[in-house]
């Protein structure tokens, strides 16, 4: 069974800086976790991560893309058809404005934070 892992993926306002994850706490934290991106809301986006490498994103409409993870280094990564190449992200670990815990994937020398 999934665990569920809320607040991840987010544009993140209101929240404090985190600590970035080693590899195997990447790893220990997405194997078989839901993530839901913020805002939360009975449709909100979501995200599964499957301990086979399988991810699957079913959008706020309930559209279904599937693609696959690992942790390279200390980083995320997925690839997503059509393409062919992995794009790896920093998983940091934080506290949002309400108190709970967020995960925040950190793009690109970090311009951008999901």
């Amino acid at each position: 069974m999934m665990r569920v892992l809320l607040a991840l993926l987010c544009m993140v306002t209101g929240a404090q800086a985190g600590e970035a994850l080693t590899g195997a706490e990447v790893e220990a934290t997405l194997n078989d976790m839901t993530a839901y991106y913020l805002p939360f809301s009975a449709t909100s986006a979501r995200q599964y991560f499957n301990r086979n490498g399988e991810t699957i994103y079913i959008d706020a409409a309930g559209a279904k893309t599937t693609g696959a993870w690992l942790v390279r280094g200390d980083s995320y990564c997925s690839v997503w058809p059509p393409s062919e190449h992995y794009v790896c992200y920093p998983l940091e670990k934080g506290t949002g404005a309400d108190g709970r815990v967020t995960y925040t994937f950190v793009s690109g020398g970090g311009g951008a934070r999901y």
